[in-house]
């Protein structure tokens, strides 16, 4: 189990004590590309419409790491979903 996987997994537990560098990881690790600006986007590479916000600061809302989640899983649903018309 690699790095990203490890991360999504303790998260899916318990979204409490995220890092930032927790959200990189799995947005990176799951097709997302950050974009840098007066706020940091995770947009999905293939499903623009899947996009996110990064948080600046140190400690912040859960509600960033349950919409990474959401985010992260409609991207794999979508993805199995193509898959499965091929």
């Amino acid at each position: 189990m690699d790095e990203a996987e490890k991360i999504l997994d303790r998260l899916r537990r318990s979204p409490n004590n995220c890092t930032r560098h927790d959200l990189e990881v799995i947005y990176l690790a799951n097709g997302f590309k950050i974009r840098k600006g007066n706020h940091e986007i995770a947009g999905h590479i293939k499903y623009k419409f899947l996009r996110g916000t990064l948080p600046n600061h140190k400690s912040f809302a859960v509600g960033y790491v349950t919409t990474a989640l959401k985010l992260i899983d409609e991207a794999s649903r979508l993805q199995k979903q193509e898959k499965n018309k091929k």
